[in-house]
Parts: C-alpha cells; sequence; structure tokens
C-alpha cells in the first residue's frame, strides 16, 4: 500500500487569499482523501513516502519550528509561503532513508544547548559550590517512564483511558478539552490507520521527550520538571507594557516587542535522558484501566459537539443544545471524564462564537429576505429547524431550484456540526453499497435528489419515503421557476457592508479585512467561519411562532421591561444597545424563540420614550427621567396591578425555588450548597425561567436568605433545615412583600 504526504490550501483560504496550509498524511490511492476536502480546495503537493506516520511526526516539528501553527483551525494548519513548505516536504522525504540515524539531533542539540547554559552558570559560583556541583553531576541522567500514572504525567492533555478489551487493547480515551476517543483493535481487517487509533500508537505518540532535572540553589531541593516548569522557575517573566510578572504561557503568546526575560539565577536545570518503556506502558494501562462496566450517553436529537477556537487559539470542544441554545464546554459535563458520550455527532469545522445568547439574527433574516419570497423563507426554516432542533412534522418536502443555494447552506452546516451521514445525496445511496448497510443502521435526516431526470427523481422519492426518512430535499433545474433574485442579494451585501462586518465583529470577535473578496462565492455569506455561518446556525435553532410575533407584543415587553428597571435606569445616560442586552434578559423563556431584532427593538422602545433619546458621535442613547416620571409615561397605556406582578415575578428563580419548596428541603433536612444550585437549575428549565446565574450569585442569595441553616464539614458548604413552619416564618421576615404575594394572591401561579 502506498503512503504520501500532502500539502493543500482549503476553498475557505484560498478564497480569503489568506496564506493558510494544511499538511496531512494518507494511504488512499490517487486523490480519494483530497475529494473529501471541501469543493474549491487546492492541492499543492502530494508526494510518495515510505513510513507517512513518522515523516508526518517529522514536519509538524520542523513547521511548527518554521512557520505560524493556526491552532484556531487545526492542529495541523500552518500560516506560510507555500513553496518553502513544498521544499521543506521534498527535502525530508528525499533524506527520509536517514531519518532514524538523524531523529535525535534536534534534542542533541538543544540538550547541548542547555548543557552550555548550565556550564556558564556554574562557573559563576564554582567555587562556592564544589560539592553541590559534584552531588549535581553524580544524580543519574537516565529517567525511565513505565508506568501508566508516570506517562500520564509527562503529557499531561491525557486525562483518562477505559479498556474494554485486554486482548486487543480496544477502549476509549480523554484527553483534556476534547471528546473521548474510539481506541480501536489495530489486527482487524477493517482498521483504517487514516482515520482509526489505537492505544499502542497513543503510547508511541504522546511522549514528552523534555524532561529536566530543576535543582534551586536557595534550597537545594532537586525536582523533575517540564519545559514549562523550567521558563516559570528559572526566568521571571515580564510584559513590557505593563511590567507585570507573567506565566511563561502568557508570556508565550506575546509579540517579541512586548516580551521581557531575566534569568533567576536561583535555579539550574539538566535535560534528562527519557526512555518509553512503551511494552510497559501498555501493560500496565490494560491492567489499571480495564472495566467491564463503564457509564454510556447518548446525545440528544438537539445536542452536538462542536468545536470553537478559544484563548490563545486552542481548540475547545463543546456540546451545542439547540434547543436550549447553549453552548457547555465538554469538560464541565457532569461526570465527563467518567462517562462516554456514545453516537458522536461531531462537527468537522472550528466554530468563531463571541457569546450565543448575544448574536442577533437580524441579518440572517434580513438577507434571506432579499434573496427568496417570504413564503419560501417560512417552509426553510421549518425545514432547518426539523433537521436540527426538532422533528415537530411527520414530512417535509422543499423543493429547490436552478442556483439550490438554500439546499448548498443546508449540506453545509450539517456537516459543520454534525460531520458525515447526516444527509445523503440520493445518487450516493445507488452507487454506494457501503452506504446503503450504514443507512440500514440509522437513517439519516434528511435525503437530498439533486437534478436526476422526473422519473428517476420519482422512483428515488418513493422509495426514501417508504423507508420513513422525514425531510426529503428535492432540487430541479426549471427556467420557469425564479426562486432567488440573486441581483437584489448582492445588492443588499453591497449596500450593507459595514453593519453586516460590525455584525461579524460582534457574533464572533473576528474583523474582515478584504469583504468582497470573502463573497467572491454566492454562497459564501454563510458558509465562511469568518462571515455568517455562526449567524445563520442561530437562525435555524429558532422555532417560528406564528401566534407572538407582532409590534405590540414587542411593545408590551419594552413597557414592561422599563417598569421592572425604571428605579435601576433613573437618571442615566444608557445606550440602545444596552438597552437591548437588557431586554433580551427580560424577555420571558416562552418567548425565546421570536425573532426579536435589535432593529425592530430601536424602532419600538423610540416610541415609548422618544422624548430622551439622543444620539452623539453616531451612538444612540436614552438619558431617563426619574422613576417617578418614567413609571407615569408607563403607566399612561398599561395595567398598572399587571406591572407590579410581573416586577415581583422577576424574582430570580432560585429564590422562587427556595419559597415555593420548602415541604422538600425541610423533609430532606441536610442538602449541599453545590446540590441545593444544581436543584434550582434544574427547577428554572422545568418552568421556562432563567437559569443563567452563577453559582457565585446563588451563594451570594442563600448567605441572605438561608444564613440561620448554613453550616460546613469536611466535604463543604451545607444547610440543615429546622421544620417547615419555622422556614415560613423565618422567609416571611426575610422578604414580607414577596411571601405574601406567593401565599396570599389566588390570581397569581408561580
Amino acid at each position: 500500500m502506498s503512503e504520501y504526504i500532502y500539502l493543500l490550501q482549503e476553498r475557505e483560504f484560498k478564497n480569503s487569499g489568506e496564506k493558510v496550509y494544511k499538511i496531512g498524511r494518507t494511504s488512499k490511492d490517487n486523490l480519494t482523501r483530497f475529494n473529501q476536502y471541501p469543493k474549491g480546495s487546492e492541492l499543492i503537493i502530494q508526494v510518495k513516502c515510505m513510513n507517512s506516520k513518522e515523516m508526518e511526526k517529522r514536519l509538524i516539528k520542523i513547521f511548527d519550528e518554521k512557520y505560524i501553527k493556526r491552532r484556531d483551525i487545526g492542529n495541523e494548519y500552518y500560516e506560510g509561503e507555500y513553496k518553502k513548505m513544498m521544499k521543506d516536504i521534498y527535502i525530508n522525504i528525499e533524506s527520509e532513508e536517514y531519518i532514524d540515524c538523524n531523529e535525535d539531533n534536534e534534542e542533541d542539540i538543544k540538550e547541548d544547548n542547555e548543557k552550555d547554559n548550565e556550564k556558564d552558570n556554574e562557573k559563576d559560583n564554582e567555587k562556592d559550590n564544589e560539592k553541590d556541583n559534584e552531588e549535581w553531576e553524580n544524580i543519574e541522567e537516565e529517567y525511565e517512564i513505565k508506568t501508566y500514572e508516570e506517562w500520564k504525567k509527562w503529557n499531561n492533555k491525557i486525562i483518562n483511558i477505559i479498556i474494554t478489551n485486554k486482548k486487543t487493547g480496544e477502549g476509549y480515551l480523554k484527553m483534556e478539552k476534547q471528546p473521548w476517543r474510539i481506541l480501536y483493535n489495530i489486527y482487524n481487517t477493517d482498521f483504517d490507520k487514516d482515520t482509526m487509533e489505537y492505544l499502542y500508537g497513543y503510547i508511541e505518540h504522546y511522549q514528552n521527550k523534555y524532561i529536566y532535572k530543576i535543582k534551586n540553589e536557595l534550597t537545594d531541593l532537586i525536582e523533575i520538571g517540564t519545559f514549562e516548569d523550567i521558563h516559570n522557575d528559572c526566568y521571571y517573566h515580564y510584559n513590557k507594557k505593563t511590567n507585570e510578572l507573567i506565566t511563561y504561557n502568557e508570556y508565550s503568546v506575546l509579540s517579541n516587542e512586548d516580551r521581557n526575560c531575566i534569568v533567576n539565577r536561583n535555579y539550574k536545570y539538566k535535560l534528562l535522558d527519557i526512555i518509553y518503556n512503551i511494552d510497559e506502558i501498555y501493560k500496565d494501562i490494560i491492567k489499571k484501566c480495564y472495566k467491564k462496566t463503564y457509564e454510556k450517553r447518548e446525545l440528544n436529537y438537539n445536542e452536538y459537539m462542536i468545536s470553537t477556537s478559544g484563548n490563545h487559539n486552542e481548540i475547545v470542544y463543546y456540546i451545542l443544545n439547540t434547543k436550549e441554545l447553549t453552548l457547555t464546554q465538554i469538560d464541565e459535563l457532569e461526570n465527563i471524564n467518567e462517562t462516554i458520550i456514545t453516537d458522536i455527532k461531531k462537527g468537522k469545522r472550528v466554530f468563531h462564537i463571541k457569546d450565543i445568547d448575544m448574536i442577533n439574527v437580524e441579518y440572517t433574516e434580513r438577507i434571506l429576505k432579499s434573496l427568496i419570497e417570504e413564503d419560501i423563507k417560512k417552509k426553510y426554516k421549518k425545514l432547518m429547524y426539523n433537521l436540527i432542533v426538532e422533528q415537530t412534522e411527520e414530512e417535509i418536502i422543499f423543493y429547490d431550484y436552478n442556483e439550490c443555494l438554500l439546499t448548498t447552506w443546508t449540506r453545509d452546516l450539517l456537516y459543520s456540526i454534525y460531520g458525515n451521514n447526516t444527509y445523503i445525496n440520493s445518487c450516493d445511496y445507488y452507487e454506494n453499497e457501503e452506504l446503503k448497510k450504514i443507512i440500514k443502521i440509522k437513517k439519516p435526516r434528511c435525503v437530498v435528489i439533486y437534478k436526476e431526470t422526473e422519473t428517476v427523481m420519482k422512483r428515488h422519492f418513493e422509495h426514501f419515503k417508504k423507508m420513513g426518512v422525514k425531510n426529503i430535499i428535492i432540487c430541479k433545474n426549471d427556467k420557469t421557476k425564479n426562486m432567488y433574485d440573486i441581483e437584489k442579494y448582492k445588492k443588499f451585501l453591497e449596500e450593507n457592508e459595514n453593519e453586516i462586518k460590525e455584525c461579524i465583529k460582534s457574533d464572533t470577535g473576528k474583523t474582515i479585512d478584504n469583504y468582497q473578496r470573502e463573497l467572491q462565492y454566492l454562497d459564501n455569506i454563510f458558509y465562511s467561519q469568518t462571515l455568517l455561518l455562526t449567524n445563520f446556525l442561530k437562525w435555524c435553532c429558532i422555532e417560528i411562532n406564528e401566534n407572538i410575533n407582532n409590534d405590540n407584543d414587542i411593545l408590551l415587553l419594552c413597557k414592561e421591561m422599563l417598569y421592572i428597571n425604571a428605579k435601576l435606569f433613573e437618571k442615566h445616560k444608557i445606550s440602545t444597545k444596552d438597552l437591548y442586552e437588557k431586554y433580551i434578559e427580560y424577555v420571558p423563556k416562552q418567548y425565546n424563540k421570536i425573532n426579536y431584532t435589535y432593529m425592530t427593538f430601536s424602532k419600538e422602545i423610540k416610541k415609548i420614550i422618544g422624548d430622551y433619546y439622543i444620539k452623539s458621535h453616531g451612538i444612540s442613547y436614552y438619558v431617563f427621567p426619574d422613576e417617578e416620571t418614567l413609571k407615569k409615561i408607563l403607566n399612561e397605556n398599561n395595567n398598572e396591578k399587571k406591572i407590579k406582578e410581573l416586577e415581583i415575578q422577576q424574582t430570580p428563580s432560585y429564590i422562587k425555588y427556595i419559597y415555593c419548596n420548602t415541604e422538600y428541603l425541610c423533609f430532606n433536612k441536610k442538602i449541599y450548597s453545590r446540590n441545593l444550585y444544581e436543584y434550582t437549575i434544574e427547577y428554572s428549565k422545568k418552568n421556562h425561567m432563567s437559569s443563567n446565574y452563577t453559582i457565585t450569585e446563588f451563594g451570594l442569595a442563600t448567605n441572605k436568605y438561608l444564613e440561620p441553616y448554613k453550616k460546613r464539614d469536611t466535604k463543604g458548604i451545607y444547610f440543615e433545615f429546622p421544620n417547615e413552619d419555622e422556614l415560613l416564618k423565618h422567609l416571611k421576615s426575610i422578604n414580607e412583600k414577596y411571601y405574601n404575594f406567593l401565599y396570599n394572591e389566588d390570581s397569581v401561579t408561580v
């Protein structure tokens, strides 16, 4: 079987003009692997080699040193000149037969440099430290790693391993901020080294060769440490701009102009000769990590595993809940280091998401309005909601014509959040026997019947309908159908360039340098990660609500929000944007699925308090009057009693939980603070109330409301509740107004 190293530029970077390239390896023939990349990508070079795995490792080390590593995109993406990258690939593959005997040169050079530095340090103190130096030199230079614990310690990205088959080493491996990875049996006939991973290979790959002995000259304490430990112990790192003492990790991401490093003479270090006893490590892992039974968790229909670019461009995995519109970092999931997430719907592209709650889908809505008719837009929105949030319809048949832009965006989005086999093209199904087997086990969410003859389309349609596929997209060429207004669409994108760029910056935190170049393809606006892909995703998750979606509803909610916050706003100057954020916070959970755009909000709020509106340096503000005046304005057209009830109802959900669940609290007697916090979160979600509060906010509230019952033991803070009558009496004394509202007002149900 032939093996290759390749270098390519994906379509996205080719279109944007960014000099970002991906290096990779494959054992698949010809261009099979390349053809799996997005259409429009460019293959720069593909060269045959003897051992693609070792060659890729070597080239990654070289590229890490010579080019800018783009961790925000992936581990094998680099920014630089492709001609130089090609040269590096050619030179190293040409000399491949010499790699084995020279592979340690880099480490040897680094070790020699470290020893030279050490000698320089020793000369400064030679007379006073001859005895210490003699002891230092006699310390064992060789360090062998042969247990699971040691391997994990020096390769600390690995969190846990679960072995399910002792004989084959099959199981799962968990790395920091990463999903569980499957460990396959390398001896299976269907094992594919390009797509499957195995335990022995992980041990071979994750070997930290830079481990040092570090000596503190003041205490004579000798420790073993990593490269980062050396930098944190043996050097002082400063930010030149702020003159602040910082860690090595913070220092490493600064520009050269902002760095200042001073040697700490109280420490010295030596590079150890590390030996990884792979066989012993493997046996130890099999022995210590084997489990007969283990917990599994399947992702729900509306849950997806996606990756985003975190701090310092590291890739962080999240669970996206499209129904609740929440992002939960994978390491924050309950028992994630012990629970295997199975049936992973793992997205294939990195998202840029600044704050999902603050993404305003106004421009996705307006772009689609410029492109298609309203009834088509509603049908399409219903399709997308059923595909990625919840299948509420028994069957959806969606027709797309000519350019088929909506179908292109559908496929791209499903691939981005789910990966392969979310949808299938009918032609692939009939040509691929393996795909037929997969479909029998698990039906796709969607089938695309793409521009076949009428006879073939009808036959395919009947076949997939009989199979039980609930969402079918039929793409046709038909010159009599003008589904898309391409000119109006292009004109809208051009005329609203500045506003769309601001929207992108708000959604992703990224700035667009060349807007026109980014839009050279018709579908790029909702395809590109640096444009409105994230915005489009949120738009697809918002269900159409036919019952509440008019200006009168928005006007009423605006008035309610202003009344509730009249005291807070009193005599303050507040921007329209900040008011909109406050409004989004206020809107009850049951209304969250409505398209409340910033533009609509700004129009409606001006109707209410337009007399206090000002505009300065392009930013709109409201200068609020005193509380009494504002409430008087709001009460002119509102039922005052209803507004006051709403004001009381805005009490945080965790306080509501305490007042409404006294019987349960007193029955359990002793409840730990962490458990109580989780109960309130569950209660909030169940009752469609906001659960967007931190454990710190919750802690401050319980200090006020439950202080007499607060205690602590070795496990942490807990509350020991009295009988129910005594607890109710105490709660009434804390907030009598709210207590009376709950227990004396029959007209209100909480």
